[in-house]
C-alpha cells in the first residue's frame, strides 16, 4: 500500500495577525508530543502541517513568518493539494488557519496588565506575541470534556494570575 502522495502547489495566503505576534512560538510547541502530521524546521523557521479536507483531498501547508515576506505580523501559507481546490475551500482553509493560530486575538491587553515589577516580566517578554493554539477545530476542542477544562484553566490562569487583581 502506497502511503506517499504527490501534492501540487495550489496557492499562497498572507494571513495577517493583530500585533504583537511571534510566529515561532505560536506554531511551534516543543513540549507537545510530535506527530507525523506536523513538523517545525528549526533551520528554516518553517512549519509544515498535513491533513485531509475529505477522504480523497489531502492538504499540505508550508507556513512561515509573514513578517519575512511582507513585513507584517502573521503567517505566510503555501497551500499544496493532491486535487484542485475551490475558492470556497481556499477561503475556509485560510479562515481555519487564522482561527487555529489565534491571528485575530488581541493579546496586547494581557501584556498591559502585567506590572512592570512582576518577576515574570522577563520570561513573558521573551515569549511576547505567542498565542494559545490548536490546529484542530476549536469547536470540537470545546465539545470534548477532557480538553475544555484545560483550555478554560489556561485562559483563566493566564488572563488573571499575572495581574494584581482577579477578573471573575
Amino acid at each position: 500500500m502506497k502511503r506517499t502522495k504527490k501534492l501540487q502547489k495550489v496557492c499562497e495566503l498572507g494571513l495577517e495577525a493583530i500585533p504583537p505576534f511571534n510566529f515561532k512560538y505560536t506554531v511551534y510547541k516543543p513540549s507537545h508530543f510530535p506527530t507525523k502530521l506536523e513538523d517545525f524546521d528549526e533551520q528554516t523557521g518553517r512549519f509544515y502541517r498535513t491533513f485531509r479536507l475529505s477522504q480523497r483531498k489531502l492538504i499540505g501547508l508550508r507556513m512561515s513568518d509573514l513578517g519575512e515576506v511582507e513585513k507584517k505580523p502573521g503567517i505566510f501559507v503555501e497551500v499544496y493539494s493532491n486535487t484542485p481546490l475551490s475558492e470556497g475551500e481556499i477561503d475556509n482553509l485560510g479562515n481555519h488557519v487564522s482561527r487555529s493560530f489565534g491571528l485575530k486575538e488581541d493579546v496586547e491587553a494581557f501584556y498591559r496588565r502585567i506590572p512592570k515589577t512582576d518577576p515574570l516580566q522577563s520570561p513573558i517578554a521573551n515569549l511576547r506575541g505567542m498565542r494559545n493554539n490548536s490546529f484542530e477545530n476549536r469547536q470540537k476542542q470545546f465539545s470534548l470534556n477532557i480538553s475544555y477544562p484545560f483550555v478554560k484553566f489556561y485562559n483563566d490562569y493566564f488572563i488573571t494570575s499575572f495581574c494584581p487583581f482577579r477578573v471573575i
